[in-house]
């Protein structure tokens, strides 16, 4: 009887003690140009117009693998261009597009995430206002 409940309490230990595996990650940061804004140059956009525009875009980040969404998330406008900063997302290679989506924008890139690096990226996205 004593086995018995001894076996039953190690069974026990061992059940709870399950660790969840560790989920690896990296971390990206994107720069964003938008333009051109005006059919002609120079455009004269407030900084509150410049603001409004750059934040109306998203960054849809799809898992190649999966074909999933794993992240859908609004730009930031710095004074200068829109910004995606410090973003952490599990290794592995993804598909970078916008939202709304632009037939002009040239994308969607390609990006791989590896784990404890931050990866670094400029993108372009063409308005086509000419």
């Amino acid at each position: 009887m004593k086995n018995i409940i001894g076996l039953l309490l190690v069974m026990g230990f061992i059940s709870c003690g399950t660790v969840e595996p560790e989920v690896l990650k990296g971390s990206l940061i994107v720069n964003v140009t938008i333009g051109p804004l005006c059919p002609v140059e120079p455009c004269k956009k407030t900084d509150a117009e410049l603001k409004q525009i750059y934040e109306a875009y998203s960054l849809v980040f799809t898992n190649v693998s999966t074909g999933t969404i794993a992240l859908e998330k609004a730009l930031s406008y710095n004074g200068t261009l829109g910004i995606l900063n410090q973003t952490e997302l599990p290794v592995g290679d993804y598909k970078i597009d916008v939202k709304p989506a632009n037939m002009f924008s040239g994308l969607p890139k390609d990006v791989k995430i590896e784990n404890g690096k931050t990866t670094t990226m400029d993108l372009k996205i063409d308005t086509g206002i000419r």
